[in-house]
């Protein structure tokens, strides 16, 4: 695997501290058909979507899927089977993943490996943004009208981008999925939103005005 790819994991690190982490942890490269499960070991692991497009999902007793995260090209994520009860990581699309476990820097015989202390800052800095995440999908799931959650999604969006358009990184069925809603009732409020003038729709591209 090429280490241009394996630096975007650590942007920051120098050429040798990058060959210490792969000499101490290890890597391995997935590639993935379209949905199919991403099988992780147990303990937590760090990805690298190389590419394609991997979502986190969970299904309920009904066996209804909810998309809780969309991971799209050079994005990274941390994921434990231990800790994230009942979701799992599928493909949507062909997708090529890079993961290291990030569990083997706990072992005992790596305490003396010299880039310990920096792995475990990326850890907590990928942790942290799984974290911020979670948050911003609990306040969408906490507003009381489907509009509302439309509205604090787009906001946050818009606050990612500097920009009023947004082009939707979801179709309609998955979109609804993200939102855990039913995909005719969002749809009939997007229209509604359209021609109330609150927002603006071109194909899957979104305005808010």
């Amino acid at each position: 695997m090429d280490k241009a790819i394996l630096k975007k994991f650590f942007s920051d690190l120098k050429e040798e501290d990058l060959e210490h982490i792969i000499d101490c942890i290890g890597y391995k490269v997935v590639n993935l058909n379209a949905n199919t499960l991403l099988k992780i070991e147990p303990g937590l692991t760090m990805g690298l979507i190389v590419n394609g497009t991997v979502d986190r999902i969970s299904i309920d007793i009904c066996g209804n899927k909810t998309i809780e995260r969309r991971y799209l090209k050079d994005d990274i994520f941390a994921y434990d089977p231990d800790m994230t009860y009942e979701t799992m990581l599928v493909s949507k699309d062909k997708s090529q993943v890079i993961t290291l476990h990030a569990e083997h820097i706990y072992d005992y015989k790596k305490r003396k490996c010299m880039v310990r202390t920096l792995f475990m800052e990326y850890i907590i800095k990928v942790l942290n943004d799984e974290l911020n995440y979670l948050s911003f999908k609990t306040k969408i799931y906490s507003q009381k009208s489907l509009r509302e959650k439309i509205l604090a999604f787009l906001s946050k969006e818009i606050e990612i981008s500097g920009q009023n358009r947004i082009k939707l990184i979801y179709n309609r069925d998955d979109f609804a999925s993200f939102l855990a809603c039913n995909r005719s009732a969002l749809s009939r409020e997007l229209s509604r939103m359209d021609s109330e003038g609150i927002i603006k729709i071109d194909s899957n591209c979104i305005e808010l005005m």
